[in-house]
């Protein structure tokens, strides 16, 4: 991960277009979670 990315999240959760989110833990991991947690939620 750069830097830039983590700032780009942070930019985006501070701005207008994220007024919706809440509650929510945001992984900024380049997709790492994404690959090793297989289990399906539902």
């Amino acid at each position: 991960m750069d830097p830039k990315e983590i700032a780009l999240a942070i930019v985006f959760l501070a701005s207008e277009k994220a007024c919706g989110i809440n509650g929510i833990v945001m992984f900024v991991d380049g997709g790492t979670d994404a690959l090793l947690n297989t289990e399906k939620v539902y």
